[in-house]
């Protein structure tokens, strides 16, 4: 096997094993009914991923772009940096009207 197999395997176990831990630690904190406070938690957590996610396209696309010159990487990272902040919109849009 070649070493990126056990690099990729070893970054799988200690993916399981962190979110074992952070649901554990949830858990604890917030006990296993879903209150007001669960559901916050949630929708911060949701926020922040899907700054993060955001974070990384850009530094893709600026990758892409300037480093690598890779034209497909470059329309499919700005392609799904679109699809992210119209779909995070289209999303704000529809839950403003319902709730």
């Amino acid at each position: 096997m070649d070493s990126e197999v056990y690099i990729s395997l070893l970054a799988f176990v200690a993916g399981v094993i962190f979110y074992l831990l952070t649901t554990r630690e949830i858990m604890k904190n917030l006990g296993f009914d879903a209150d007001e406070r669960a559901f916050e938690v949630a929708k911060l957590s949701a926020m922040r991923t899907l700054e993060l996610v955001l974070l990384i396209v850009v530094v893709e696309i600026f990758y892409s772009s300037f480093i690598s010159k890779n034209e497909g990487l470059f329309r499919f990272s700005s392609l799904l940096l679109l699809v992210i902040l119209f779909g995070n919109l289209a999303f704000r849009a529809y839950y403003s009207r319902v709730m």
